[in-house]
């Protein structure tokens, strides 16, 4: 299936990410698993750091599984510096890192 089929806000949020590509050209490149325990949360958010082969610039929208469907995260929660992706998270949960295809 294509992103958009399985999450429905996505291009609401790629519009926020990149207004120049469509969501036809994203593919989902990695999916996560991640847990954390109530002592993480600070502030409303755990925050989560991955090493990642990506650079600042480049179009990454992360989905979270919650309440069995796939919803885009607020990009104000996800930040690319020097090839890490740090994301902010309410709930423990699956993620996927969704990048337009090569």
């Amino acid at each position: 299936e294509s992103v958009e089929a399985v999450c429905a806000n996505i291009a609401e949020v790629l519009a926020l990410v990149s207004a120049d590509v469509a969501v036809e050209d994203l593919v989902v490149r990695d999916v996560f698993a991640v847990e954390f325990d109530e002592e993480a949360v600070e502030e409303g958010y755990a925050v989560v750091t991955f090493d990642y082969a990506i650079e600042a610039g480049d179009v990454l929208v992360v989905l979270q599984y919650v309440d069995g469907e796939w919803v885009a995260l607020d990009p104000e929660l996800v930040e690319v510096v020097d090839g890490k992706v740090i994301v902010k998270l309410a709930n423990p949960g699956t993620l996927a890192f969704v990048t337009v295809a090569e």
